[in-house]
């Protein structure tokens, strides 16, 4: 065997094995795969709606339905403040309504009586006007009565606390027994945070926040289960007690699972 044909056969062997080893590596995902080149964080799971929920009328609670770590369901009633005046104030003022009601029809049909008149030269103008007159004041007595009956309505349903949106109670600061006084500011008295809803917070230094756009795609991992993700927010100020951490927040949906505000979780974006 010559020296050429030596040399011919190391050659090809070698080419062999470098191509088997790039077979091997493009099977196990390594050659090429940008998105093991992920930059992975620490991050706390935080809500992204909580809610305090109270109500603008004052009143004695009498039923609490819910406490921390209930599941309630959207248009569920939360809490219930005595609403026995409330209910007879709206029965009265229907009745008002409906005597405003036909006064205003009984001076509408004066001013037609009257107009008839007038167009016959049966009467003065001046009593045509004073018709007029009376009809305007019907129709307003009227309005001023139909206006009460929609407050009182209002306030009767704004005597029950209900749930805004499927989620859980995180925080209650009221009990049956307790008057409720809304007249100059409405206290919190159920915390409620969003079913599903949550967002997934970490730091960053001022110069990795411009890499940080609102709607860039990340994976989140909270213990054995990963999620897909989005960037919802970005800190326009630093982190208390630092100069160059930022928050950012990642916004997942975790359907029906119940986490925690604070749990740990893991943040990664493809390189």
């Amino acid at each position: 065997m010559t020296w050429f044909m030596t040399l011919f056969i190391v050659y090809f062997a070698k080419m062999r094995i470098r191509a088997f080893s790039l077979i091997i590596l493009s099977v196990t995902g390594i050659v090429f795969s940008p998105q093991l080149f992920a930059q992975e964080r620490d991050a706390v799971l935080q809500w992204q709606h909580m809610v305090p929920l109270s109500t603008p009328i004052s009143g004695v609670v009498v039923k609490v339905n819910v406490k921390p770590g209930s599941h309630v369901e959207k248009g569920q009633a939360l809490l219930q403040l005595d609403e026995r005046a409330r209910k007879e104030k709206v029965v009265a003022l229907e009745a008002d309504l409906k005597r405003a009601e036909n006064n205003r029809d009984e001076a509408r049909r004066e001013l037609a009586r009257t107009q008839d008149l007038y167009d016959r030269t049966l009467i003065a103008k001046h009593e045509l006007q004073l018709a007029k007159i009376q009809s305007d004041d019907g129709q307003a007595q009227y309005e001023i009565a139909k206006s009460k009956l929609v407050k009182a309505r209002m306030d009767l349903e704004y005597s029950t606390v209900r749930a805004p949106f499927n989620g859980w109670v995180v925080q209650r600061n009221v009990e049956v027994g307790q008057t409720v006084v809304s007249e100059l500011q409405a206290a919190p008295l159920i915390v409620m945070v969003e079913e599903g809803r949550m967002l997934a917070r970490f730091q960053v230094s001022s110069a990795e926040l411009a890499k940080m756009n609102i709607g860039r795609k990340a994976s989140v991992k909270v213990g054995n289960i990963n999620y897909n993700g989005t960037i919802y927010q970005a800190s326009l100020v630093p982190v208390t007690g630092t100069t160059d951490k930022y928050y950012v927040d990642v916004a997942i949906d975790v359907g029906d699972k119940l986490y925690r505000a604070g749990q740990a979780a893991k943040v990664a974006f493809e390189s």
